[in-house]
């Protein structure tokens, strides 16, 4: 059954998530870097990679350049053109455990699904996938737009992209560990190999 009304649909599109991105990288933003911001960068403030190479070029070597790269990694990412769900789900898993900002974790967990193709296969995959999001809990709405949970990690929407994909019917009982952060379910791990 298809539940992506107007507002859920609209939370995964890849401008919505642009925007988010947008926001909390601007929001993000302190001292010397916040003032870059406001009154040195010229750039379009729509081309992430332009923003990326501009940051890490002015900011290089500190801290909130590491998390300016993973925020914009995050942002970029999708699926490939011609690229098995297996691939870019162990590409997805990879980059996460490289991840050390929270926010571009959350940010990589929504573009896992928003990265998905608007077309063919991907587009059923990714409508199923929301459904289960939306019917769990793990999307909310806030002022009509819709949102993952503060409380969905990585591992969630990851899992839910294959129980949708193999169409098996999980439940949180079956998998203790899911709310761990920290990389997929060893049964999940297998499923991949076989693929």
């Amino acid at each position: 059954m298809h539940v992506a009304v107007s507002g859920l649909a609209e939370g995964f599109k890849p401008e919505a998530a642009r925007r988010m991105v947008h926001i909390r990288f601007r929001n993000g933003l302190r001292g010397a870097a916040k003032d870059w911001w406001r009154h040195e960068y010229a750039g379009d403030r729509r081309d992430y990679q332009g923003i990326e190479k501009a940051f890490l070029g002015r900011f290089s070597a500190s801290p909130a350049a590491d998390d300016a790269v993973e925020m914009a990694q995050a942002a970029s990412f999708e699926r490939k053109e011609a690229e098995a769900l297996p691939e870019y789900l162990r590409r997805g898993e990879a980059l996460h455990r490289e991840m050390r900002s929270k926010e571009a974790k959350c940010v990589l967990a929504i573009r896992l699904v928003s990265g998905l193709s608007a077309h063919g296969t991907d587009a059923s995959l990714r409508a199923r996938v929301i459904d289960r999001l939306f019917a769990s809990g793990k999307v909310v709405s806030i002022n009509g737009s819709d949102f993952l949970s503060p409380y969905t990690t990585f591992n969630d929407v990851y899992n839910v992209i294959l129980a949708c994909a193999h169409g098996v019917g999980e439940t949180e009982d079956e998998h203790p560990n899911d709310n761990e952060d920290i990389g997929m379910n060893p049964v999940f791990r297998a499923t991949l190999r076989i693929i």
